[in-house]
């Protein structure tokens, strides 16, 4: 094995040593500075009797809804999901939460309807609250329970 001065080094390859050192720098720079790394969702929670979504995050959410099955989706930008895709059931008007990494650098939250349940509002609104751990952002959606008449009706919800 021959060792190479790093004198001798630069000297075989003047034009990329520059080039590399800059390189080198930059990515360490990056690394090192948060503020350009995506952060990691790592606090949130579903309560399935008040329908309530909680979670941490510095950035503001976007939402939109889905038919068939109604989904209320929530996009968190320049958030990462580290864990393993989560997709829990429930037996409320909620029927699943899933959280899975959508794009390289937005968090995807479905809130899944079931079919008996029923928007009150179109808007999906997020109430945001600072917390020392960051932004909490909090989304309570406005449900209400359908009540499908009977095929053989008139008698029966009476």
């Amino acid at each position: 094995m021959v060792v190479v001065p790093l004198a001798k080094r630069s000297q075989r390859c003047p034009v990329f040593s520059p080039l590399c050192t800059l390189m080198w720098l930059g990515l360490s720079w990056f690394s090192f500075c948060p503020q350009l790394r995506a952060e990691v969702l790592e606090q949130w929670s579903f309560n399935p009797k008040t329908y309530q979504l909680r979670f941490t995050a510095q950035s503001e959410p976007e939402s939109f809804l889905l038919e068939n099955p109604t989904r209320i989706v929530i996009d968190i930008p320049d958030v990462t999901w580290e864990g393993k895709t989560v997709d829990k059931t429930y037996g409320g008007l909620v029927r699943a939460v899933r959280i899975a990494q959508f794009q390289p650098e937005i968090t995807r939250i479905v809130l899944e309807l079931s079919p008996e349940a029923k928007l009150l509002s179109q808007n999906v609104n997020f109430e945001k609250n600072s917390t020392p751990q960051g932004n909490e952002w909090q989304l309570t959606p406005r449900l209400k329970k359908f009540i499908f008449p009977c095929p053989n009706c008139c008698k029966c919800h009476q």
